[in-house]
């Protein structure tokens, strides 16, 4: 008995770490029970020859049932947080941040970074899976210290401004009320995202960037201390736009401007709807202004937004429908990649179409082999041919990926799929 309960024990264990370590998100860790499955049934290697059978089944429902565990803790949305530098707070998806009113709070986001809110800054972790770690900072002051070499990949929002982390240590202050934001740059590089420019707006160390809430952008040199986002700014510097402008495709339907889709989105304001987690009314929001118009006529970095508010808000057609867009008005650009990417995901988690997800996963690595979502690309890849039936072309898959990351998230998936006939 003793025997069977330790070889029980093992295979529980091997089906567990599979479900937590190597899916980044919810669906994943379900689905992750099935390829699981999948894998023991064709290797017939779920345990000693002379364990009874009855247990194998037993072991797998035991496994579901911690996994189904694990992703209901995922879901739920903790209280605020409020800790201290020396203790940081693991960074989970849906958690409330809250600084002291005269005290900084700390964030864990794995190795390599460092993120911490000062006197009284609020915000929220948007999304914290195997590759990205995304905050959004709602009021306030963040502080962060990014290794180039991190694990995970780092992202700030403050109201419609994004700030990409290439490898630093920054500051970004955010009033909402003034509509100001302020990214100041002590060490590396970020690149900021903004309606205020039509490209990406590099800040390097010694810098800063600040934007009003008209739109009025400068940057300029300034020294480790953060300032106040309400100072008086030096007097704006042109920005040189990219040598290759993002042009719109000439097919694209045109939209005559009107009070609703002029340059900008409508109110209600959908945006901060969104960044306040209520996604389904931030669609609805949009689809009384007008979707359609909405799509044929904002800028990518609000229809970046709408199509992950859309996706979280369980409108798989919707979101479909935004990031094909992108995908059609912006044919080229990274973001045209990314929503490859997004494609994919959706057709593998929402719509349960492995096919149609292998179609786009392999688009988004042929257009951005080197892209911030590469490594999770890859992974999925393995895991959406073997919900297609493509056992070949996984294992081919499973093999580049352990070649080009022997120790990523979906290392020990790729390398149980090798190991079984």
């Amino acid at each position: 008995m003793s025997d069977r309960h330790d070889a029980t024990m093992v295979d529980l264990e091997a089906v567990g770490g599979f479900v937590a370590e190597h899916f980044d998100a919810a669906v994943d860790r379900r689905r992750a029970l099935e390829q699981r499955a999948r894998l023991l049934a064709a290797s017939d290697q779920v345990g000693p020859r002379r364990m009874a059978t009855w247990w194998v089944p037993l072991s797998l429902c035991a496994a579901a049932l911690v996994a189904w565990w694990a992703w209901s803790a995922w879901l739920r949305v903790d209280d605020v947080a409020t800790t201290s530098p020396a203790t940081p707070s693991l960074a989970r998806a849906g958690e409330w941040l809250q600084a002291p009113a005269h005290g900084d709070a700390a964030l864990s986001v794995g190795a390599g970074a460092k993120l911490s809110l000062h006197d009284g800054a609020r915000g929220r972790v948007a999304q914290a899976d195997a590759e990205q770690v995304a905050i959004v900072l709602e009021e306030g002051r963040i502080e962060a210290e990014v290794d180039p070499a991190a694990q995970r990949a780092v992202t700030i929002e403050a109201g419609p401004h994004r700030v990409a982390v290439v490898g630093t240590v920054f500051t970004v202050q955010w009033q909402p009320a003034e509509g100001g934001l302020s990214v100041i740059v002590t060490r590396g590089r970020v690149e900021v995202h903004t309606p205020a420019s039509s490209a990406p707006i590099a800040v390097d160390a010694g810098r800063r960037l600040q934007v009003t809430r008209d739109g009025a952008v400068s940057l300029t040199s300034t020294t480790s201390v953060p300032a106040a986002v309400d100072d008086e700014p030096e007097p704006p510097i042109e920005l040189v736009p990219d040598a290759s402008p993002v042009r719109p495709n000439p097919d694209a339907p045109r939209v005559r401007p009107s009070a609703r889709t002029r340059d900008e989105e409508p109110a209600p304001s959908w945006r901060a709807l969104a960044d306040d987690g209520r996604y389904r009314e931030a669609l609805a929001a949009v689809e009384a202004a007008g979707f359609d118009a909405a799509i044929a006529a904002w800028p990518v970095a609000s229809l970046e937004q709408l199509g992950d508010a859309a996706r979280l808000a369980g409108a798989p057609a919707r979101a479909d429908a935004v990031y094909r867009a992108i995908r059609k008005r912006f044919a080229g650009t990274t973001a045209a990649a990314r929503a490859a990417f997004q494609l994919g995901r959706q057709a593998a988690d929402a719509k349960r179409e492995p096919q149609a997800a292998v179609r786009w996963l392999r688009t988004y690595l042929e257009e951005a082999p080197q892209g911030s979502f590469a490594k999770l690309a890859r992974g999925r890849l393995i895991g959406a041919l073997i919900d297609a039936g493509d056992r070949s072309g996984a294992r081919e898959a499973a093999r580049i990926y352990l070649d080009a990351y022997p120790d990523g998230p979906h290392a020990k998936m790729a390398a149980a799929l090798l190991d079984s006939p």
